[in-house]
């Protein structure tokens, strides 16, 4: 088939409910790397790894929608989305973008990457693939790469493109499907965030990563806790101050003080009674707390664990402004990350290493505060 986009995209189109989203992509960045080396160089050493220079060291071959070839019919006849072929080297890129990689399809590609020497299975994909968790460790499988990571990669790049105009179209609709890059925030939309729609983009942006990235912790059941993806009750006066995961308790309704017990990642930037107040006056931050109320004993609980957290200078104990509620938490306004070369990736980061500290914490800290409120409705009834 002739090297031309546009030939190769004319073959897609919608049926009925089924859109090829998928196929479009493959047939996008297999074209990307043909045409820009500085694309097809930065998405084979971040797909690769140790593997990358057996793939940029001589004339590479990039075939799109191929089926494989095996004595074995079980491995013959697989859909391949996109092969990398080098030399004696060969690297096979399974793309997914909506439907999940079952278990049965990652073994049947690693089991015909074995049946030659240097032949090799890397995923990239929208989501973090449950097929992929599972696996264990396997000498032809590379990694996951999400494609937002890519996008990052090659938007970061771009001034050193051939064609402008042919990157910023792939990041673009990479954007239209949430796998592109998210811009910076600039300090005009930190100034009234509510009011600037591109600091919205931005921020949901990363939360979609933080809520791809998040696995949801096998707490023990009596923790009851349930998770929310953006908040609890949309519509309310928190929903507008509060962006992010939460897990929060099983046998009340979700949104209001009621709520006795909240785990929190995300986004925060208004100054609420029954929260702690914001480290810069109006500023929006990056917060990951445990929140309780009705208990003010639970504070000397909280001190305890913060001093056995990592880098434990960087998390507090704080009252909610009302002296209801109190918090363990680690915050950091958004204006520190605004200098960085990828604020997404370092906010990301951020995120995930507060909830990698706070998380273990979390059943203690919901055991004993229900021990504590146990004991004082106890006291009071007698």
């Amino acid at each position: 088939m002739p090297n031309d986009l546009f030939i190769r995209l004319e073959k897609y189109c919608a049926t009925g409910e089924r859109t090829q989203t998928e196929n479009f992509l493959t047939e996008l960045v297999a074209y990307l790397l043909r045409e820009e080396c500085v694309a097809r160089e930065t998405f084979v050493r971040l797909v690769a790894r140790e593997q990358a220079e057996q793939f940029l060291d001589g004339t590479i071959d990039i075939r799109t929608q191929c089926f494989s070839e095996s004595r074995n019919p079980r491995l013959n006849g697989l859909f391949l989305d996109i092969v990398l072929a080098c030399g004696e080297s060969e690297l096979i890129i399974e793309n997914k973008v909506g439907d999940e990689l079952t278990r049965q399809q990652l073994r049947n590609y690693l089991d015909y990457a074995l049946e030659r020497n240097r032949r090799w299975l890397a995923v990239v994909t929208k989501a973090p693939q449950e097929a992929v968790r599972e696996l264990p460790n396997h000498s032809r499988f590379l990694r996951e790469t999400l494609w937002w990571e890519v996008a990052d990669k090659w938007a970061q790049s771009k001034a050193q493109f051939k064609c402008t105009n042919l990157i910023e179209g792939v990041l673009e609709f990479m954007r239209r499907y949430e796998m592109g890059p998210v811009d910076g925030f600039t300090i005009e939309q930190l100034g009234a965030p509510r009011l600037w729609r591109k600091f919205v983009e931005n921020r949901d942006g990363i939360l979609t990563r933080l809520i791809d990235e998040i696995v949801d912790p096998e707490w023990p059941d009596e923790c009851d806790l349930r998770r929310h993806n953006g908040f609890p009750n949309e519509g309310t006066k928190q929903a507008l101050h509060y962006r992010g995961l939460v897990w929060n308790m099983h046998d009340v309704p979700p949104g209001g003080l009621q709520d006795t017990f909240w785990y929190f990642l995300g986004f925060r930037y208004s100054d609420l009674e029954w929260q702690p107040p914001l480290l810069q006056s109006g500023q929006p931050e990056c917060a990951v707390f445990l929140g309780c109320w009705g208990e003010p004993r639970i504070k000397e609980f909280l001190e305890e664990l913060r001093t056995q957290l990592p880098s434990a200078s960087e998390f507090e104990v704080k009252h909610s402004q009302d002296g209801a509620g109190i918090f363990l938490c680690r915050r950091r306004p958004i204006d520190r990350f605004t200098g960085a070369v990828n604020q997404a990736s370092e906010i990301l980061d951020f995120f995930k290493q507060s909830h990698d500290a706070l998380c273990p914490m979390v059943p203690k800290v919901r055991n004993r505060h229900r021990e504590l409120v146990a004991n004082l409705q106890l006291a009071e009834q007698n």
